[in-house]
């Protein structure tokens, strides 16, 4: 009797517990995908550039690949230059289109309560994306490096990328939860979104060698159709929104002037005291905290090849090490730091998990009115 008693226990409890998990596994779907599939099509870029753009052999491309570059530093250099030039023009791209398209899709989604949509775009631009990247392999001497650059991040970035899918789901989180769990719930999404990623720095590298591109980027396309599944079947959409018109819910009234008008005025409008002069600042230090490590990121790989002959699998155990030790180094710091001054340099520590970037926005948040954040 005892026993059937627990066990009726703990099925209801893990019932419980699997109806409080919504977007998770979506986050999982989109975040760990696109951190593997990061260094294999850098891989791909390097290597189209030698072998098609710069129309080098195969043996020469191979052994530039390899690492074992002895007898090729001249090609290594154009092949350096190749890509770093392609870089410099698609990842800005990359990086600035989402942000450009949240100006109206956030105040979209707040006034229409639509965020299962700014979930569904993102990882629907992810899947064209890869498909793209797996054309641009089967075709491999037909489409060069900067095409594959297009594909691989200019058409994600048109959908809203990560940014989007960042803000859709911690609004969806905010919709559907009440004050009292709504931290902790934010708390879950925020360690999945940190955990994905060096997890999938320290497999990248391996699966990129023990697959190769296909095997690569059709799982990585699985992984994302799966979380588009997900939502469509899993997901309820939220009926919390701040317009009753029907006519202003449509696709388009998204790219509304009005919206943009309002959103940056968040930034400009007068406010007490020195509100305004505070957050100009604020903005100020996240561009100089964010912007050298967005623009860094990308270089990191060539430099590490050229400089220290890295291949793909050094370079991912490389970077999930420094993830996971900036993030263990900061923790002890502000578990042990004896005075302010000392607990401000867990940021520095943990720059590569954006800890200064956090605090930023927090620190941003209390100075806006809670239907401006």
């Amino acid at each position: 009797m005892k026993r059937n008693k627990r066990i009726k226990e703990y099925i209801r409890e893990t019932w419980e517990f699997r109806s409080k998990i919504t977007v998770e596994p979506f986050v999982i779907c989109y975040i760990l995908p696109s951190v593997l599939a990061g260094l294999a099509v850098q891989n791909l870029l390097y290597e189209k550039s030698c072998v098609v753009n710069l129309n080098y052999d195969v043996v020469t491309c191979r052994h530039i690949m390899q690492g074992r570059t002895a007898n090729y530093s001249v090609q290594e250099k154009n092949v350096q230059a190749m890509v770093a030039t392609v870089t410099a023009w698609s990842y800005p791209l990359q990086t600035a289109l989402p942000g450009i398209l949240m100006l109206f899709l956030g105040a979209w989604s707040d006034r229409t309560g639509n965020r299962k949509a700014f979930m569904m775009l993102p990882i629907i631009g992810k899947i064209i994306g890869t498909l793209g990247v797996i054309l641009s392999t089967v075709f491999f001497f037909q489409v060069g490096v900067s095409e594959t650059a297009i594909i691989d991040g200019v058409l994600p970035a048109l959908t809203g990328g990560r940014v989007a899918m960042t803000m859709a789901v911690y609004s969806y989180i905010t919709d559907i939860t009440n004050e009292s769990e709504r931290t902790f719930r934010l708390g879950i999404i925020t360690a999945t979104l940190t955990l994905s990623r060096p997890i999938g720095l320290a497999l990248s590298g391996y699966m990129t060698r023990r697959f190769g591109y296909y095997g690569m980027f059709t799982g990585v396309c699985v992984f994302y159709v799966v979380g588009f599944i997900y939502i469509v079947l899993r997901l309820k959409p939220t009926t919390k929104k701040t317009v009753d018109n029907e006519e202003k819910q449509s696709c388009f009234s998204m790219f509304c002037l009005s919206d943009l008008v309002a959103t940056v005025n968040v930034a400009f409008k007068r406010r007490k005291g020195t509100r305004r002069m505070q957050i100009f600042l604020i903005l100020f230090a996240y561009l100089l905290i964010v912007g050298p490590v967005l623009g860094e990121s990308p270089m990191t790989y060539w430099f590490t090849r050229y400089k220290f002959k890295f291949t793909e699998v050094d370079y991912s155990l490389f970077l999930a090490y420094s993830v996971l030790v900036g993030t263990i180094a900061a923790s002890v710091v502000n578990a042990v730091a004896p005075t302010r001054s000392v607990y401000f340099l867990g940021p520095v520590l943990d720059m590569f998990s954006s800890a200064g970037a956090t605090s930023l926005r927090s620190m941003a948040s209390k100075l806006v009115h809670s239907d401006e954040i």
